[in-house]
């Protein structure tokens, strides 16, 4: 009966939260909590939750390397392409600032998300240990990846035609648009890059303090030092404290940020749900659109539409965290924290008694026979080898084949 009802019972607190963050944001500036002793806690539970078997299974089995590539895939080229064009719309529209547009690009450059994702995977009915195994690696790559898609974003908007900036009447748009360029352009010529070697160690901690080393230690726990019945319990258990360690994350991040968001405006409030909606249903019918079974287009959907934007935060912070222009540029990436937390939460909880009250899902051998439910639930090459022979009792042997024998 838990297990039913806490995936709706975290949606409907993290919602509540959300909400009072942004109206009476006065209420929970008190809550002072370190975003990566949160998210650290958040993957410790979820290395908890995670069988050792099922992590093998990933690179044994066809359903565990199809999570694993339409995943990696979808999240890896998806989203940037999404974030990159709503970007561009942005800065040729001339709706919003020029700073929204360098916060698009911030958003865009984002890597896939952390334990937020893997629990709303969990719900939705997908493949946890496929996308926990995503995190722990995506977001130490994030290293390498975060500061050259952000670079290349960066000079794409420098070139684009310079746009007034619709927020400053008069003759001050252009020239706060020109300033915003200007602190650009400096920062993708200085030394290193547009990322700073400040920000470079901040995502670094990140990435191992707050993703890979929790993640390995509650693996590792799980499998090799906890009692078996422990174990049980930890692998029931863990998404629940997880989900609750994302809750402590998101309300007081949005709520110490409500300003920006105010400033931005329900405008990009809308685009940014519109940004991750939108890779929530591609991430899901690509890999529909070659018959991939449901739990792996529920994960591909997950792992494409929700990002990490704490890094953004980051370098927004670092470069901009000075600057007048701080509130606008940050508020996609806060935008981002609440709206792809919620989305994913109640999109999870409706994948999740979609795939409980449908038919119960089967796994296609290559010579289009269904295998038993057993093989199924397991996903474990020994136990699909322990099936009956489906190949024998799919091509029964006619009067033909026991002649020969004779």
């Amino acid at each position: 009966m838990a297990s039913s009802v806490w995936p709706l019972l975290f949606a409907l607190s993290l919602s509540a939260g959300v909400a009072t963050a942004l109206l009476y944001p006065q209420y929970l500036e008190q809550i002072q909590l370190d975003a990566n002793v949160t998210l650290g806690l958040a993957c410790f539970f979820l290395g908890l939750s995670c069988s050792a078997t099922k992590v093998v299974d990933l690179f044994g089995t066809p359903l565990g390397l199809g999570n694993l590539a339409f995943s990696s895939f979808n999240g890896t080229f998806v989203w940037p392409a999404l974030g990159l064009a709503a970007t561009a719309l942005a800065v040729q529209s001339g709706q919003v600032p020029f700073a929204v547009a360098v916060g698009l690009a911030l958003l865009a450059a984002c890597p896939v998300g952390g334990p937020s994702n893997a629990v709303n995977v969990h719900n939705a009915g997908g493949a946890l240990e496929a996308s926990v195994l995503l995190c722990a690696v995506s977001t130490p790559a994030a290293l390498i990846t975060f500061p050259y898609a952000f670079h290349h974003f960066v000079l794409f908007l420098l070139d684009q035609p310079l746009v007034a900036d619709p927020s400053t009447p008069g003759t001050d748009a252009a020239a706060a648009e020109a300033e915003l360029r200007a602190h650009l352009k400096a920062a993708a010529g200085a030394a290193g890059g547009t990322v700073t070697p400040a920000v470079m160690v901040a995502i670094r901690n990140h990435a191992l303090f707050a993703a890979a080393l929790p993640i390995a230690a509650g693996v590792a726990l799980s499998a090799a030092v906890l009692p078996q019945r422990l174990a049980a319990r930890a692998h029931r258990y863990g998404p629940m404290a997880a989900a609750s360690m994302i809750v402590l994350t998101c309300v007081p991040k949005t709520a110490a940020n409500a300003a920006a968001v105010a400033a931005a405006g329900p405008q990009v409030v809308g685009a940014v749900a519109a940004l991750h909606l939108a890779a929530l249903v591609l991430g899901y019918l690509i890999p529909a659109g070659v018959g991939s079974p449901a739990r792996t287009c529920r994960t591909s959907a997950f792992q494409t539409s929700m990002r990490n934007p704490a890094l953004g935060l980051m370098l927004a912070a670092a470069l901009f965290g000075s600057s007048p222009h701080f509130p606008l540029v940050a508020a996609p990436c806060i935008i981002s924290i609440f709206i792809q937390n919620t989305l994913g939460a109640w999109s999870a909880l409706a994948s999740g008694l979609r795939a409980k009250s449908g038919p119960p899902e089967h796994v296609v051998s290559d010579t289009g026979v269904l295998l038993s439910p057993r093989a199924m639930h397991t996903q474990s090459k020994e136990s699909i080898l322990k099936q009956p022979t489906f190949r024998r009792l799919s091509n029964p042997p006619t009067l033909k084949d026991y002649d020969k024998e004779d």
